[in-house]
């Protein structure tokens, strides 16, 4: 069964808490994830019996069986992963984080060039991605505000947060948009009440909705 190979691999991969070779590991455990997906994808069977279905349907089972961290966009990446690269990354240099972003570029050469440098160079995360979003045309010096999901400041306030809508296939859902193209889940039982576009004071426990 596809879930319980899934959560085999990654209960086996946690176990292991030592820090050597941590990077390496947790490679392999979403490559790994990743080939049980795409084996299940291509068999007849499941296709047939989830169909568009599938990505959803796998989140949701792995995320009350595991908890957080495989939400739809995340076990695309997973997916994605195990596509993209034929075996996970022998050294494990770089962090799953920084395949993230890889994965984002579009051109494969560019991709493979971008991971090269990324190891040479020891680039952070954030560092990544600014040369990521350039190699795919993003102007970072000069963005048109209209065309990024960006918070909007508020001179004097802080923790605001912008709701936005993101889509996951076929379907979308409310996101927070914390600046800088960071975006969180929102609590999984937030107000229905909330929409695109509004602006969300979290403080600690408490949420509170602004408006313009």
């Amino acid at each position: 069964m596809l879930l319980e190979k899934i959560a085999s691999v990654y209960v086996e991969t946690r176990q292991d808490l030592s820090a050597v070779g941590r990077n390496k590991r947790t490679l392999n455990m979403f490559w790994e994830m990743g080939r049980y997906i795409v084996e299940m994808e291509q068999d007849g069977e499941a296709r047939a019996a989830y169909g568009a279905r599938l990505i959803p349907r796998i989140s949701k089972d792995l995320s009350a069986r595991l908890g957080d961290g495989f939400s739809e966009s995340s076990v695309l990446y997973i997916r994605q992963y195990f596509n993209e690269y034929e075996i996970p990354h022998p050294g494990g240099e770089l962090t799953w984080s920084h395949y993230k972003v890889l994965m984002t570029v579009k051109a494969g050469r560019d991709r493979v060039l971008l991971e090269r440098r990324a190891i040479e160079e020891k680039l952070s995360k954030n560092a990544l991605l600014k040369l990521a979003r350039e190699m795919n045309g993003v102007d970072t010096g000069n963005i048109d505000p209209a065309k990024t999901r960006t918070l909007k400041p508020r001179k004097g306030q802080l923790d605001i947060v912008k709701l936005v809508e993101v889509a996951e296939g076929k379907k979308t859902r409310l996101m927070a948009d914390c600046g800088f193209r960071v975006l969180a889940n929102l609590p999984q039982r937030h107000s229905p009440k909330l929409k695109p576009g509004e602006y969300l004071l979290v403080q600690g426990n408490t949420r509170k909705t602004l408006h313009d």
